[in-house]
């Protein structure tokens, strides 16, 4: 299964989860207001996925994309 988890990822938001987790890292905390979106700019906001996004920005920082497709492929494995 692991092996055929092994394609190229084509999530909508992992973009978005990589600039998220490069923000948390980068600042040592996790936003708790919208800065990024036009509409609900400055609203709160409750970030619960933060450890998925600092683990996969933590993946593409050491590996880039490939760094992505092999941390999906050992998360099946070990599931």
């Amino acid at each position: 299964m692991a092996a055929f988890s092994s394609w190229r990822v084509f999530e909508m938001d992992v973009f978005w989860a990589l600039r998220a987790g490069r923000e948390i890292v980068t600042t040592g905390s996790v936003p708790m207001t919208e800065t990024w979106s036009y509409t609900v700019n400055g609203q709160p906001w409750l970030n619960t996925h933060w450890l998925t996004e600092v683990v996969a920005y933590l993946a593409y920082a050491v590996g880039g994309y490939a760094g992505l497709v092999v941390l999906r492929a050992a998360l099946v494995a070990l599931w």
